[in-house]
């Protein structure tokens, strides 16, 4: 990424934790939590602050590990440095309570993503939003996302065209809350004009699939895509659809959840799909939806009904966590440089 565009990316998404941070304390003198970007937090500054991410992340999901894929010490390294992390933290303190890393790309002729193969695409993801276990501090997971789609949104006011997707494994009904949560607050709060709103649908869908044999490496992976142009804000008048999934006899865990995916998205019309090899992970089959413009995220309703039971992860070991050769280089970037 560009240093000019980076510094900028980071530059709205720290206005937007002012911003929100803000509007909390108004709204609750008590409040304990304060949101930063991290590369723009005292925490940068810490010997330690990578390998206390890393740690963060490895020991605070121990759930589906299909929900959310773990970085170790080496790949959360190279988030920090190549794209903006959020973080929110106790105040006062070093806590961390919750974080999730903004990534940002750009499809070219040379080099498109074949989890979002959208032609000359320039783009933020979001892939998951982690929060600490145990954690008496609630709806944290969406101020994150509404964070994130609020500074992407002023972004794209000087980088017109830019978008923002966000991609869930379609059984995790809590993410999927969470983001359409953030996208009716910035609605219902006139964020981004008094009537106006930025419109949040499902654009699609990926499966991701042995090269061997076409087994489905995991569940089906939801893709959601939240406008960045506001639009006037319209009445809502389909009813709620619910996809609710179970496991059918002679068929796999992953068969039964993409049939049952397929059967309630095929009224959006599900197109032929994108093939693309991820070098690392098997094919990706990318589905796009004709008409994702109908299927709103809010007008979806997810019940997993226990299929994401069964496959919790286990935290790798602190030996495998900080398995890295090399200074580690800071991290952490001047205000004057935001400016």
């Amino acid at each position: 990424m560009e240093r000019m565009k980076f510094l900028s990316i980071l530059r709205e998404f720290r206005n937007e934790c002012r911003r929100v941070n803000e509007e909390n304390d108004l709204a609750d003198a008590d409040n304990e939590v304060v949101y930063e970007v991290l590369q723009l937090s005292d925490l940068a500054e810490k010997w330690d602050n990578v390998a206390n991410i890393a740690d963060f992340y490895n020991n605070n999901w121990l759930g589906n590990a299909d929900f959310m894929h773990i970085p170790d010490f080496e790949q959360t390294l190279a988030n920090c440095r190549e794209y903006p992390i959020i973080i929110a933290r106790k105040k006062g303190t070093d806590e961390i309570l919750g974080i999730s890393t903004i990534k940002y790309d750009e499809n070219t002729t040379e080099k498109q993503d074949p989890y979002f193969p959208e032609e000359d695409a320039k783009y933020f993801s979001i892939t998951g939003i982690l929060t600490r276990r145990n954690n008496v501090h609630r709806g944290i997971g969406k101020k994150i996302y509404e964070i994130a789609i609020r500074g992407a949104h002023n972004y794209e006011r000087y980088y017109p065209g830019t978008r923002i997707m966000c991609v869930i494994d379609c059984r995790n009904r809590q993410s999927l809350r969470a983001l359409n949560s953030a996208v009716t607050n910035i609605r219902n709060n006139n964020i981004v004009g008094v009537g106006m709103e930025l419109p949040a649908s499902i654009v699609g869908y990926y499966e991701l699939r042995e090269k061997e044999n076409d087994d489905l490496v995991e569940a089906p992976t939801l893709v959601m895509e939240v406008g960045l142009k506001p639009v006037e804000r319209v009445k809502k008048t389909e009813d709620k659809r619910t996809i609710s999934f179970s496991l059918e006899n002679g068929k796999t865990r992953f068969e039964s959840l993409r049939g049952v995916l397929r059967e309630n998205l095929s009224k959006y019309k599900i197109g032929e799909p994108t093939i693309t090899e991820d070098e690392e992970c098997g094919m990706v089959y990318f589905y796009h939806l004709g008409d994702s413009r109908e299927c709103s995220l809010d007008g979806i309703n997810i019940e997993s009904n226990g299929t994401e039971n069964g496959n919790d992860r286990v935290p790798r070991s602190e030996a495998e966590m900080r398995r890295f050769v090399g200074p580690i280089p800071v991290i952490r970037i001047s205000d004057e440089e935001v400016r």
